[in-house]
């Protein structure tokens, strides 16, 4: 009978590189918690001697650190072995949590909490040489349901303070008295101290929990920041107790208003990627809102910005136009305006934040722009018939104005409408704004801004159009 060591050495690696599919790529949190690598690469690698030696580099490519002292010294042997540690290229750190209800207690951090031999691995990147990509993500639980129901827990803490972001030593004394918070400034204090090889360039903090850290203020993490080349950053995403969703919570809206303590630290990264959540959008000033620290002066060198679940607003299109004449690729992924929402304080509908872009793309010379994404949508009916799927635009109003939206949409494919949505004002959830939405698809002035953009991209040889 045919078996595997039969087959050429092509197609031996072929099958390996199957097996180890990554994991889809989902909105947060679910992502978190689907595997990063497979456990059938492993169980192949089990077999012989020979495929043992063929999966080892797909095998170490990617290695999992848990806070845990089994996880700590296993991977402490994949570092301090010869044959191993030139194949790590990625390594991703999860700690798990417990957010207790009770305030009251004081819980320091434990050997158990976070072992030794976690430590070492962090403190010794150096000792993974070929070491590109390192990810950082703390849990409230193994599985997603357990997230969901530590969120809910926690949900009251980041209500009403996530503690100073700014003030180091109130940060500090806060990190004493609750071990989970001491977890998050171990964490990010053992990389600031690490001895890392010159080929970590990437830094990944994922489900970011909405609370202030004493690392981001000190100057070990900040040079950090500033060796990267690729930065990703995705912030918690489930919603609260009772209906009520991040953005009532005032520690989610502290943490993200001051991110400007890493932004501007990003002195030489070129890809920039920023999640919020749909249960939080940041974007804009006012009630249940909160701007995004996004500055004309931060990442001078920045080609690729990526940006999902945010409000469009006039600061964030200052951003994009003032990197003009670096960007590459900009995309935008379930982001809405908030123009008719009376909470903000800034009222930018598409055509306004279009318009700025498309302003700067006519003023620059030969401007490197390849290809800028939003997410396609198609006219819906009104959320309360099937319309609130995500993909469409429910669009609702006087019944000739919709008639007439839906013969503009037969007769000009390219005509897509742009998302136009308010956060309530009690409970802080996103609602799609149907007449707003109507409005501005006949009107025009959006798709006439998205347009001007795309014509200075499609006269650029392999620009890329966005078909809707």
């Amino acid at each position: 009978m045919p078996s595997l060591l039969d087959l050429s050495a092509e197609l031996q690696v072929a099958i390996i590189e199957y097996l180890d599919t990554p994991a889809t790529r989902r909105d947060p949190p679910a992502a978190y918690f689907a595997p990063r690598t497979s456990r059938d690469v492993a169980n192949l690698s089990a077999c012989c001697r020979f495929l043992r030696r063929l999966a080892a580099p797909t095998l170490y490519r990617k290695i999992h650190l848990r806070s845990t002292d089994k996880s700590g010294k296993s991977l402490q042997a994949v570092g301090d072995s010869a044959r191993t540690a030139g194949l790590v290229r990625e390594l991703n750190f999860e700690a798990s949590m417990t957010i207790d209800d009770d305030w009251d207690d004081r819980l320091t951090l434990s050997e158990e909490d976070f072992p030794a031999s976690t430590v070492d691995v962090l403190t010794h990147l150096k000792r993974f040489p070929n070491l590109e990509v390192l990810s950082v993500q703390f849990k409230l639980g193994e599985t997603e349901g357990e997230d969901f129901e530590g969120a809910l827990s926690a949900f009251e803490q980041w209500r009403n303070d996530a503690g100073p972001p700014r003030d180091l030593n109130a940060l500090k004394r806060l990190e004493e008295t609750a071990e989970w918070r001491a977890v998050m400034a171990k964490t990010y204090d053992s990389i600031a101290d690490s001895e890392r090889p010159s080929t970590l360039t990437t830094l990944e903090l994922r489900n970011l929990l909405p609370s202030g850290v004493s690392s981001f203020n000190t100057e070990p993490w900040q040079a950090f920041l500033r060796t990267l080349k690729t930065f990703r950053i995705s912030l918690h995403g489930h919603e609260g107790g009772c209906g009520s969703s991040l953005s009532t919570a005032w520690g989610y809206f502290d943490l993200v208003r001051n991110l400007d303590l890493v932004f501007s630290q990003l002195a030489n990264v070129t890809e920039l990627r920023f999640v919020a959540s749909r249960y939080g959008l940041p974007g804009l000033p006012g009630q249940h809102h909160t701007a995004l620290p996004l500055n004309v002066e931060d990442m001078p060198l920045l080609q690729v910005l990526e940006m999902q679940f945010c409000f469009v607003s006039e600061r964030i299109a200052r951003f994009i136009g003032s990197h003009i004449k670096t960007l590459k690729r900009v995309r935008l992924e379930d982001c809405y305006s908030a123009a008719s929402d009376y909470n903000t304080e800034e009222h930018t509908t598409w055509a306004t934040f279009l318009s700025i872009i498309a302003n700067s793309l006519d003023a620059a010379e030969d401007p490197p722009l390849e290809e800028f994404f939003i997410s396609p949508r198609k006219l819906g009916k009104s959320r309360w018939q099937g319309g609130h799927d995500g993909l469409s635009v429910p669009i609702q109003g006087d019944e000739q104005q919709v008639e007439l939206a839906w013969s503009m949409s037969r007769a000009e494919p390219h005509r897509r409408p742009f998302d136009y949505a308010k956060v309530d004002d009690k409970y802080g959830f996103l609602s799609k704004e149907e007449e707003q939405n109507l409005n501005a698809f006949l009107s025009g002035h959006d798709q006439a801004a998205f347009d001007k953009v795309m014509a200075n991209i499609g006269r650029k040889p392999g620009g890329k159009q966005i078909s809707v």
